[in-house]
This record gives structure tokens, sequence and C-alpha cells, in this order.
């Protein structure tokens, strides 16, 4: 598999291209109401491979293994959750686990390799001389832009079955938006757009001469839709909201409609930490000019919880902490990666929510 090293600087999986500031991820629990509903799943525009039409199919023009870089997403994005000292952190939590995940292969496709660039660089080619690195630039743009996409390009001859059946599974695994082009299909599966949004990027796709053509063409369809963000705001402020749906499974707009005046939010089910609990650091940062956001969440996300803090982000701006039961996350618009790393490597040795959100902030504050 071909694998490509995202950008360190990338500072959102967020919703708009930063262009200041940074952002990284720390653990957080998502909001009550965050599950996931069916995954559209409407039949995706199949053709001939022999005559594509410009309405359904894309064209790739090549058989040749890609060229690979052994690379990986930045290690300084997400950390994993130090262990808590509860007694019911369990409660009310549903993680990615109970999806169930990929395995095995598909036409002769290793679905474990393909799985583990896509969840390292977001793209992954099979016998396909697409260009991955103007590949992952795209996708890259487009996640900042709130469509948490992922996209594989196949450029042998495969039955549009077994397409569709790749896309399907990859989905299960990743949600958010997942395309899957082969020499006669292109295939999509979306939890952000509805049938008809993804229908119509789908034969925006189909148009497109080659695979990098058909994934520009999808990606700006699919941000036309509503309930995709696509403002570009470098410093996003919360009279510019736009609604980004569902990143990573996460309701975003539920996390940041529950943050309310004390700018935390709890999920439903968490026992262990209240609002009251976290409101002294909060607080503590607003006083000191540091506009900080904190979300406790029920359950991970099922793609990287940094794109589910960035997500935030560009909606609140200021600096996101999200924790979930098995990472936590930080996202910001306002501090240096270094600032960022140093307050992840700080909640290391926490044993309670507060104590984590607590030294974060305290190690934010250091000048």
């Amino acid at each position: 598999m071909a694998a490509h090293r995202l950008n360190a600087a990338l500072a959102a999986i967020a919703i708009a291209v930063l262009t200041a500031g940074c952002a990284t991820a720390v653990g957080g629990t998502p909001l009550a109401g965050t599950t996931l509903p069916p995954p559209t799943t409407s039949q995706p525009v199949a053709t001939s491979s022999t005559t594509p039409t410009t309405s359904s199919s894309v064209a790739t023009t090549s058989s040749s293994a890609p060229t690979t870089e052994a690379s990986s997403t930045t290690d300084t994005s997400i950390r994993p959750m130090p262990p808590l000292d509860t007694t019911d952190v369990s409660s009310g939590v549903t993680t990615s686990s109970s999806t169930a995940p990929v395995s095995g292969s598909i036409a002769g496709i290793d679905l474990d390799g393909v799985l583990a660039d896509l969840e390292s660089t977001n793209v992954a080619a099979v016998e396909s001389d697409v260009d991955l690195d103007k590949l992952a630039a795209a996708v890259d743009d487009a996640r900042s832009k709130g469509l948490q996409l992922a996209v594989l390009s196949i450029g042998s001859s495969i039955s549009d079955d077994d397409t569709a059946s790749i896309s399907d599974s990859l989905f299960a695994s990743l949600g958010g938006t997942v395309l899957v082009l082969s020499p006669s299909l292109v295939s999509a599966r979306s939890e952000q757009l509805t049938n008809d949004q993804r229908d119509a990027a789908i034969k925006a796709a189909a148009a497109g001469k080659n695979d990098l053509e058909a994934v520009t063409k999808f990606i700006a369809s699919a941000l036309k839709a509503d309930g995709v963000a696509t403002t570009t705001s470098a410093k996003p402020t919360t009279s510019t909201k736009t609604s980004a749906g569902k990143v990573g499974g996460i309701d975003v707009d539920g996390i940041v409609a529950a943050l309310g005046s004390d700018h935390i939010a709890i999920s439903k089910g968490i026992t262990d930490v209240t609002s009251k609990d976290l409101k002294a650091p909060v607080d503590k940062a607003w006083k000191n000019k540091l506009k900080v956001y904190v979300g406790i969440l029920s359950k991970d996300a099922t793609g990287h919880l940094y794109d589910v803090a960035s997500a935030v982000m560009h909606q609140t701006g200021g600096t996101v902490i999200l924790v979930s039961p098995s990472v936590y996350a930080i996202s910001s618009l306002d501090l240096s990666d270094k600032q960022l790393d140093a307050a992840l490597d700080a909640g290391a040795d926490a044993t309670s929510y507060t104590e984590l959100v607590t030294v974060m902030i305290n190690t934010l504050l250091k000048k």
C-alpha cells in the first residue's frame, strides 16, 4: 500500500484549511445522542467497463503498481488516554469497536492493508498510477473543510459488485465519507451526505478523466451540500458558525450546542466528572484570555478524534480539548504546535478527567 505523510501543520480535520495557528488532538468522550444513524447506502452508479458514460464512470489509466512512501500521520496529533481512577467510566459508553472491523480481502484486494493506509493518510491505491501526493493534498483540503473523506483508487479491473462491497466494508470501519474508484465504477458511502447529495457527487466524479480529477469533482460537489461546512475563514467566530453534521460518527453540532455559557460539554452517561468539576480550570483559562472549550465524550470517534476537535474548533474558534474513552485531543487556532504538544504530554499522567483538563490548561497558560 502507498502511504502519504500528512503535514504536521495541518490544523484541522478541521472544517477549514488552517492558514494560521495549529491543531493537535487529545482524547474525549462523545456527546449523548451521537449514535450513528443508518448509513446512506444507495447503490452507486455503475457503468460498463468498456464504454463508460460521463454520468456514472471514472476512467483509470493505469494498472501498474503505485509508488509507495513509508510514512504515517504525525504522532503528535493524538494521545492515548491515561488510566483514570474511576469506577463507572464505562457507563453509557459506546465505542467504535462495536463496528465490525475490516478484514480479509475482496477481489484479491487486502482490505486490512488498505484500511491501515486510509487510517494513516486517508488515501490508498491498489495497482493504480494515481499521484498519491496530489490525491492526499486534495483529500486533506476537503477534510479541513469538514468533509471527512477517505479515498481508495483501484487500477485493476474488478466487478462493480466487488467495488461496492469494498466501499461498504471500509465505511463500516471508517465512517465519515468513503470514496472507492475502480475502472468501471464510482462507489461512495457517507454519513455526512444525504443519498441525493452523495449521488450528485458520484455523478460529478464520473465526469472526471482520471481518478484525481474524479476525486476533485466529487469533493467540489459534496462541499456544496447542506450540512457540510465550507467556511474558509482562518479564524472563525461564533457569529460565522456553519453546520458540520457528524464527523467520525460524532455529532459536532451537538457538542457545540451543549457547550453553553460555561464552555463545557459532558455526554450523558459520564458520571465521574461534572461541569462543576471542570469550571475552575476553564474559567482560569478565559480569565487569562485563553478561550478554551472542553468536551467529555461517552464514545470514541470512528475516525481520528483530532478531526472532531478541529471541526468543533472551526465553529467555536479558540482552543478545543476533547476527551473520549480511549484518546484525548486538542485543536487550536491560537496556539503553536509546540504548546499543544506540551499540553498533550502533560496530560499523560493524569488520573482523572479533572486532572487531565487542569494540567493541560495550566501547561497552555505557561509562556
